[in-house]
C-alpha cells in the first residue's frame, strides 16, 4: 500500500489513517496475531471449567502485548513506505522478548494502580504511558527508557491522546461485543463458541496498536519535525548527486 502523507492529522484523520493501515496489511496482522495468540487457543481447546479459563486469559493477556509489538512493527514499516516478511518481524519480536513483557508490566500495574485511585488517575496512566511498547519496539528503549519517552510525547496532548484512544477502544469494544454475540447465538455456550470468540480477540487485537502507532508518528511530527527530518533524507541521494556533479 502507499504510505500516507507526513503530517499532522487532525484526530478524525488518525483513526482514518489507522483504518489504512489495517485495509492495507490486514493479511499479515491477521496471521501474526493467530500466530502469537495460538497458545491461548491451544489452551482454551484442552481446558475446560473456571479456573481454566481464567489460565487461558493470563496466557491471552501475556501473549497480546506480542500481538502489540508485532502490529507496531508492520504498521511502523508501512507508514514509512516500506514493507517487512512476517518471520522477520516475529525475529524483531523475539529479540525484545524482555524489553516488550518490561514494559507491559509497567504499564499494567500504572493502569491498575491508577484505576484503583478513582478511576481518573488510571486515564492519566493510559494517556502517559501510550508509547511504551512503541518505544521499545522502534526506537530500541529498555522499559524504564520508554516510560520517560512516552511521557514526553504526551506532554501538553493529553486531550487529544485520550479522545484517540477513548474512541479506538469503544470500537474495539463493540466489535467485540458484537461478534460475541454473534456466535454466542451461532454455536451456544460451548467450547467452539470460546474458541471462535478467541479468535476473534486476536483478529480485533491490533487495531488498538495500528491507531496508537499512527498517533506516536503524528505526535513526533508535532512536536520533534519529523516530516521534515523524513524530507531532508529523502532528499540526501539527490542532495549527495549534486554536490558530485560539481
Amino acid at each position: 500500500m502507499e504510505a500516507p502523507a507526513f503530517r499532522s492529522r487532525t484526530v478524525p484523520e488518525v483513526l482514518d489513517a489507522g483504518f489504512q493501515m489495517i485495509r492495507g496489511n490486514y493479511g499479515q496482522l491477521a496471521v501474526l496475531a493467530l500466530v502469537l495468540a495460538s497458545p491461548a487457543l491451544v489452551l482454551q481447546f484442552f481446558l475446560a471449567g473456571t479456573e481454566a479459563q481464567r489460565v487461558v486469559d493470563l496466557v491471552q493477556g501475556l501473549m497480546g502485548n506480542y500481538v502489540t509489538a508485532a502490529t507496531v512493527v508492520v504498521v511502523s514499516e508501512a507508514y514509512l513506505g516500506r514493507s517487512i516478511e512476517t518471520g522477520d518481524v516475529l525475529r524483531r519480536v523475539g529479540e525484545r522478548f524482555g524489553s516488550i513483557w518490561s514494559a507491559a508490566w509497567i504499564r499494567g500495574f500504572l493502569l491498575i494502580f491508577g484505576l484503583l485511585l478513582l478511576v481518573i488517575p488510571g486515564i492519566i496512566a493510559m494517556i502517559v504511558t501510550f508509547a511504551m511498547p512503541i518505544v521499545v519496539m522502534l526506537e530500541g528503549a529498555s522499559a524504564s527508557e520508554s516510560f520517560d519517552r512516552s511521557r514526553a510525547l504526551s506532554k501538553q496532548n493529553w486531550g487529544r491522546i485520550a479522545f484517540t484512544l477513548g474512541l479506538t477502544v469503544l470500537m474495539q469494544y463493540l466489535g467485540l461485543f458484537g461478534g460475541g454475540v454473534v456466535l454466542t447465538v451461532l454455536f451456544g455456550p460451548s467450547v467452539t463458541s470460546l474458541m471462535l470468540v478467541q479468535v476473534l480477540v486476536a483478529l480485533l487485537a491490533p487495531f488498538p496498536a495500528v491507531v496508537g502507532t499512527v498517533l506516536y508518528y503524528d505526535l513526533r511530527i508535532r512536536k520533534e519535525g519529523f516530516d521534515i527530518q523524513m524530507l531532508m533524507e529523502a532528499m540526501e541521494p539527490t542532495r549527495r548527486k549534486m554536490k558530485f556533479a560539481f
